[in-house]
């Protein structure tokens, strides 16, 4: 139901963009939040959050995003509020990383989902 990844840009290895993908199989799910927590060797780039519904991953139909009330960020990470759907949850973020040399994939991260 849940799956997350990150890509380290080869042009600035500086940076992790974060995806998440939530509810592909399109359940209806009620009273949702999501939690993605980050460690201290990451911080956020701000306006990077954008939080989209999916109809269709192939064709590709967005149902739109969700807008920046729906959702909190703070220094350790964000977290999201849906009241109901039966899309697919898209979540994408970048974050710098204090110290580049330390593998982001290996860090403490978490990407809760209540419903």
């Amino acid at each position: 139901m849940v799956t997350k990844w990150g890509l380290q840009p080869t042009e600035n290895a500086e940076q992790v963009h974060w995806w998440a993908r939530l509810n592909q199989s399109k359940k209806t799910l009620n009273n949702i939040e999501i939690t993605d927590v980050w460690d201290s060797n990451q911080t956020y780039v701000p306006g990077s959050l954008r939080v989209e519904l999916v109809d269709s991953e192939n064709p590709w139909v967005s149902a739109g995003f969700l807008s920046e009330s729906d959702y909190e960020v703070t220094d350790t990470g964000i977290k999201v509020k849906i009241d109901t759907t039966d899309k697919i949850i898209y979540i994408d973020y970048i974050v710098n990383l204090v110290d580049p040399t330390k593998n982001p994939q290996k860090q403490k991260s978490q990407l809760l989902l209540k419903v």
